[in-house]
């Protein structure tokens, strides 16, 4: 609908102080912050070991592509916000005394002490500290099952301890830690996004006109893409925390299946003294064959362990091929829903995802991510069409 030209013009410099403090106005933007601390708090560290290995590609990977998506938006928004408060200065017809151009491009504008003030949001992104309750035995447990993995791996036909216990190691509490951060800054991006978002329905109260449409729609697609952000990353990081507990509830698994047996084998077996001194009588080959014969009454339960990791392998591949396309979230969203169900299956977990996965699979957010920022036109009060 076309709109005659009108503006205050206290309200575009009030407008873009809020932006800056929401984009880029230094180390405080909000995006900004919310950047570095991605960089910070969601990437992989030494504790990746294991399967967990498979995963520190993907982690370092997503968090660099969030790291440039928030880049283009921080530009964007910083040079609105920078283009709003010179088109002050424009309007008032002030602009000669007040700005000139910066050896960037960018305006230098004198503070308009006139300005309306924008409610500027704060959101708190707390030092991830997210720990699995990972099971106290698990160590105790990989140690006997090493030392008689020479005789179990050897009577069953494959490496017992490098399957059921190397892959496991690694510290999963900082897989946790991840995605605690990429849910932080997902319900940071939904501060951010609202409050631009509110601050856009007052400005455009104020400003009328072509010039005010183009940077209306412009700044909708910004708040709208910070938005997809929030939907992406509370997702991701809901896969990294479900990852990291499912790793526990194996682990747990095969020590409350496994433990006794393998402590029986370990007490039936000869140490090494005991073994050279009673070969010559023959008992430690008698103690050989009845702990032969009790493992393989009980190799069944290694089979199900084995399979059970098994499994977990199937998830950490699942998980790696999902983050990887998360990456680009647009080619993933007409099967987003489908892929995260793969790697998350409870209930309650869905019924949590739900709305981000709705939001992502129409991801018209990543779709018009604008790349350039805010112009004023040459003709900045002519009226709309």
């Amino acid at each position: 609908m076309a709109e005659k030209f009108r503006v205050d013009a206290h309200y575009l410099y009030g407008y873009g102080a809020m932006l800056f403090h929401e984009t880029n106005g230094g180390d405080n933007g909000n995006l900004h912050f919310m950047r570095s601390y991605v960089d910070n708090s969601c990437k992989s560290t030494d504790g990746y070991k294991g399967l967990m290995s498979q995963l520190k590609g993907p982690v370092d990977g997503y968090a660099d592509a969030l790291h440039n998506r928030l880049t283009n938006l921080m530009g964007v928004g910083y040079g609105t916000a920078n283009e709003l408060q010179h088109a002050t200065w424009v309007y008032l017809e002030k602009e000669k005394e007040n700005t000139h151009r910066m050896d960037d491009g960018s305006w230098y504008n004198a503070e308009d002490y006139a300005a309306f003030p924008f409610p500027e949001s704060n959101p708190e992104l707390k030092e991830p500290d997210a720990e699995i309750d990972w099971p106290a035995m698990f160590e105790q447990f990989g140690k006997d099952v090493k030392d008689i993995d020479f005789f179990i791996s050897d009577l069953l036909g494959w490496q017992v301890h490098r399957e059921l216990i190397v892959d496991l190691t690694g510290d999963w509490s900082d897989l946790a830690k991840a995605g605690q951060g990429l849910t932080n800054a997902g319900n940071a991006a939904t501060t951010v996004s609202s409050t631009i978002a509110t601050g856009l329905k007052t400005l455009d109260q104020q400003w009328d006109g072509a010039a005010a449409q183009a940077c209306m729609d412009l700044v909708t697609k910004l708040y709208r893409a910070v938005d997809e952000e929030a939907a992406l990353n509370r997702v991701v990081g809901r896969i990294y925390a479900k990852t990291a507990d499912e790793v526990k509830k194996v682990a747990g698994e095969l020590i409350s299946t496994l433990n006794d047996v393998v402590k029986k084998v370990k007490s039936m077996l000869p140490d090494f003294w005991d073994g050279f001194w009673n070969m010559f009588t023959g008992s430690a080959d008698k103690a050989y064959r009845k702990a032969a014969e009790y493992l393989c009454g009980n190799q069944e339960l290694f089979t199900w362990a084995r399979n059970l990791m098994n499994a977990l392998r199937k998830l950490i591949d699942d998980v790696k091929n999902l983050i990887d396309a998360l990456k680009k979230p647009i080619d993933e969203a007409n099967k987003i829903k489908e892929d995260v169900d793969k790697v998350i299956t409870e209930v309650k977990d869905k019924a949590e995802l739900a709305g981000d996965l709705v939001e992502l699979a129409d991801p018209h957010g990543f779709v018009d991510v604008p790349t350039d920022q805010y112009h004023l036109p040459a003709d900045p009060k002519a009226d709309s069409r």
